[in-house]
């Protein structure tokens, strides 16, 4: 029996990722009811300006089949693959201060420079335009963040060059030649770097340090609001933009600041800095109110057990720290999320008590797969709906 039900100001929204075609039926019977669909820019888009024939059927199909089962449908647009074609490319490549350029060796985790290259986000401006009139508009949702794994980022702090063959640490990516301002290139709204030639880790007589990651996280903020804009232009539905990790806590830029981003305090081991996380920052300047403040770590687990409910804001869990952002911002956002995977007993729990807590829309369940393989640390789909079921009884 398909369970619907409302729940305080709407319908609770739990969706799941990678779901299976021949799986929908008996997760919307379980209750979940948003599906989202997955696509890769890589495979509708093979070459520059032609879109794969067969990719798209393959979408139609599973829209289709979302919406026979009674699915609700969060389109992610898989900007973290990106076509190969895109790195051929001049300014493709993010470039970090000793002088080499972002390769991601994995899948979803994308390279492709479109915070400081202007050609490159215009390329990613016709594929959501042409994603749209090849599919349509009637969604529930669109995931925004289009960097590593989909989500807001600069890549990673870490960075394997393989020319020196060795691990580069307390990496930033701001020194292409557009963004240092050998080059015109940069998105309206984003200045040429202050202090073009300083590096991380330089001394700062004239605060070079703090002009430079204020730019640094500026641009990052210009990038975050033209998806906005962008998907804005073709979609009226929610925006789902998602904040992965921790998040950059009160303190931790000053302090940053401070050791001339050497790399030495804890945010910044941890990348916090480097990738970009300032989240106050960003939530702050949302100016569309459909736009879901959304965390990719509900179940992120803090020390001691109890963090959550202390004053210590460094301690809160992602989704503590987001939700207090989204309810400080006016008008106050909606927020959603997901946990990280595979899909155990103990993130379905933790899960369902910060959904519950902090007044989620509900949250996204990862993985659908999972729901169905009888390992025995993964909900299965039964438990799964029995808990979904206590949740709405108990009230979220």
């Amino acid at each position: 029996m398909i369970v619907s039900y409302c729940v305080f100001s709407g319908e609770l929204l739990i969706g799941s990722l990678q779901m299976k075609q021949d799986k929908v039926k008996m997760d919307r019977e379980a209750g979940i009811n948003v599906a989202v669909l997955s696509v890769g820019w890589n495979q509708l888009e093979p070459q520059e300006g032609k879109w794969s024939a067969d990719a798209a059927e393959k979408v139609r199909k599973e829209i289709d089949g979302f919406r026979d089962a009674g699915m609700l449908i969060s389109v992610d647009f898989g900007l973290q693959y990106p076509p190969s074609w895109v790195f051929s490319l001049p300014n493709s490549r993010y470039k970090n201060q000793y002088g080499n350029e972002y390769v991601g060796e994995n899948p979803g985790s994308n390279g492709f420079n479109a915070v400081f290259v202007q050609a490159n986000r215009e390329c990613i401006e016709k594929y959501v335009e042409h994603f749209f009139k090849e599919f349509g508009t009637d969604f529930h949702s669109v995931r925004l963040g289009w960097g590593y794994y989909g989500e807001l980022n600069f890549p990673f702090h870490r960075f394997k060059s393989k020319q020196s063959g060795t691990e580069q640490t307390n990496c930033y990516w701001a020194f292409d030649d557009i963004a240092q301002g050998k080059r015109h290139g940069l998105p309206i709204g984003i200045p040429v770097c202050p202090v073009p030639g300083w590096k991380p880790g330089d001394t700062s007589p004239s605060d070079e340090a703090g002009k430079f990651l204020d730019w640094y996280l500026g641009a990052m903020q210009n990038f975050h609001d033209w998806q906005i804009t962008t998907v804005r232009k073709h979609f009226s539905g929610r925006l789902c933009m998602m904040y992965p990790s921790w998040g950059i806590r009160p303190g931790w830029i000053e302090a940053a600041v401070k050791g001339d981003l050497s790399g030495r305090t804890s945010p910044e081991i941890n990348g916090e800095i480097q990738r970009g996380f300032d989240f106050g920052r960003f939530i702050n300047g949302i100016k569309d109110p459909g736009v879901i403040v959304y965390c990719t770590w509900i179940d992120a687990k803090t020390m001691p057990a109890d963090a959550d409910s202390k004053t210590n804001i460094a301690s809160w869990s992602p989704i503590q720290f987001l939700s207090s952002l989204a309810q400080e911002h006016q008008p106050k956002l909606d927020v959603w999320g997901e946990n990280t995977g595979p899909g155990t007993r103990e993130q379905f729990s933790i899960t369902l008590k910060r959904a519950k807590d902090y007044r989620l829309l509900g949250f996204v369940w990862a993985f659908d797969p999972q729901l169905h393989d009888g390992a025995p640390a993964n909900i299965p789909l039964a438990e799964f709906a029995k808990g979904i079921r206590e949740f709405v009884v108990g009230g979220r």
